[in-house]
């Protein structure tokens, strides 16, 4: 099989860093690799559809929290690599990822491609045979998309559609709800999107769980958790529900409604596959998304979502003021629409909110704190500035010592 591996980079080096040691310590190395350079701050668009979105930050000094400006010490730390890629170069605007996704979609790189991961920098995968697992899976199970954005969510309708919850909102705020509504509205010309779109409902039940405000799944592998946790989880369970876990199978950590447990991903889905040490399952409801839109595709999911695309003149639909809200539920939608199975895995962890604190773990501290974790056989590494350094190499692969070396 033919495929490539698409990452984005935009800022914090440390991210890029730890992906590329990540991907490096991978028994499959026969991949294409592109990398998507999302250039610029988001805040300079000057087009008649953002003269509304401009005007108020102006009359009010607050704009769009999620934009952040390139560093282009990534561009040099990627070149001096001596890696086989392809650079690419998107505008930082409000689509965010998803944004930088639809351009790399409309130029049709991927058409060359039988599959295409499309990841994010700070992307991990979480042993080093988790891409062997991931195309093992993608043939044996003829998957057309996987989500692999490690948190697995699913919010009731009214939660997504008004998700300030409290009165007198600012008009920045406003206009942010009004366009997470019209991005998801984009398709409801089509009657059958309609159809899916009136289903979304106020609470949903799967397995053992019912959820009535909203639910994340965080698809992060055992060896991720604390001896502490583990056992604190696994007395939470035997105390507040009478159920023992099965030490043996797979586990998966709910935030459910705001209640925190760990559960046998048995309870939660009625089937899971198993290659290696990595789990995947199919999830039937359109409404679970993957958060931070990082997705295996495959041609053919590419080739009927393009043309989609093209038909309803969706690249130029979503070119407003914080479209990227609603284009990342709008990902879980899709295969459903179009008529294609949806899966998730937990092959890849991109640490964002910590599961349990939801503390923002991204940083270059836990960055390698999870490299130890997932390939403690394989390497030690440490922070270096904006950097990672590795400082044990029990590898073979040289040029994880040369990356070691390269700091702008």
């Amino acid at each position: 099989m033919k495929y490539a591996i698409f990452i984005l980079i935009h800022h914090n080096p440390w991210l890029i860093n730890a992906s590329l040691i990540s991907l490096l310590l991978q028994t499959r190395q026969d991949y294409d690799l592109h990398f998507i350079y999302i250039r610029g701050d988001g805040e300079k668009i000057n087009k008649e559809k953002f003269k509304n979105y401009f005007k108020i930050i102006g009359e009010n000094s607050v704009g769009n929290f999620q934009l952040t400006p390139d560093d282009e010490s990534i561009l040099k730390f990627i070149k001096n690599t001596n890696l086989n890629y392809t650079l690419h170069e998107v505008e930082n605007d409000h689509g965010l990822d998803s944004g930088a996704w639809y351009k790399i979609i409309q130029a049709k790189i991927w058409e060359k491609y039988e599959f295409n991961l499309f990841l994010m920098e700070g992307f991990l995968f979480t042993n080093k045979h988790s891409l062997d697992s991931i195309l093992s899976a993608v043939e044996k199970k003829n998957i057309d998309f996987l989500s692999m954005g490690f948190e697995k969510r699913f919010l009731t309708y009214e939660g997504m559609t008004n998700m300030y919850k409290r009165q007198n909102l600012s008009e920045i705020e406003k206009l942010h709800i009004k366009q997470l509504n019209y991005i998801l509205d984009l398709f409801k010309g089509d009657s059958s999107y309609k159809k899916i779109l009136a289903k979304w409902p106020n609470e949903i039940k799967t397995g053992r769980i019912n959820s009535y405000k909203g639910r994340t799944e965080y698809h992060v592998c055992t060896d991720a958790y604390t001896i502490f946790n583990l056992i604190k989880y696994f007395l939470k369970r035997i105390i507040i529900d009478f159920k023992f876990l099965n030490i043996f199978k797979p586990k998966i950590f709910i935030n459910n409604d705001g209640d925190l447990n760990l559960y046998n991903l048995s309870e939660v889905v009625s089937g899971n596959i198993k290659f290696k040490d990595n789990n995947f399952h199919y999830e039937t409801s359109p409404f679970f998304f993957g958060c931070m839109c990082q997705h295996g595709l495959s041609n053919k999911y590419l080739s009927e979502l393009s043309s989609k695309l093209n038909e309803e003149d969706i690249y130029n639909k979503i070119d407003v003021p914080f479209s990227a809200t609603g284009l990342e539920p709008l990902w879980g939608i899709m295969p459903s629409y179009l008529g294609f199975n949806k899966w998730f895995t937990d092959a890849i962890h991109r640490p964002r909110k910590n599961y349990i604190s939801l503390q923002r773990e991204d940083n270059n501290e836990r960055m390698c704190h999870y490299l130890n974790k997932y390939y403690k056989s394989e390497i030690s590494v440490k922070p270096n500035g904006n950097f990672i350094k590795i400082v044990k190499n029990n590898t073979n692969k040289q040029y994880l010592a040369n990356i070691s070396k390269l700091y702008p």
